[in-house]
């Protein structure tokens, strides 16, 4: 499979859960991020194709923000090498100016 991303996702290394705003539901734990799309880890597959209303916890406040909160589009769903745990690709579809200035400084912390 070829990688289509035109930017560089960035490998968090804590435990950052994103959550399904609508139901309260934790997705996954964020594996990599960039200014356009992120991967989580998870134990729940979900279909391609979906679209979430997600936030995300940061690990510090940056300018007083402390969670993101983004609308995201499910593009796949792959099964880890162990068969219990799935990937799942996201791109953002939504996000406010705010949110994405907070985001672009917290890509250029991690």
């Amino acid at each position: 499979m070829s990688d289509k991303r035109k930017q560089m996702r960035v490998a968090v290394a804590v435990r950052l859960p994103v959550i399904d705003v609508n139901t309260g539901v934790v997705v996954g734990d964020l594996a990599d991020i960039s200014n356009a799309g992120f991967m989580v880890l998870t134990r729940d597959p979900r279909p391609a194709h979906s679209v979430f209303q997600l936030s995300l916890a940061l690990p510090k406040a940056i300018h007083g923000v402390d969670t993101l909160y983004f609308g995201a589009e499910s593009l796949w769903c792959n099964a880890s090498d162990d068969q219990e745990q799935y990937w799942i690709g996201f791109h953002l579809i939504d996000i406010s100016p705010h949110d994405q200035e907070v985001l672009e400084l917290f890509l250029a912390s991690v």
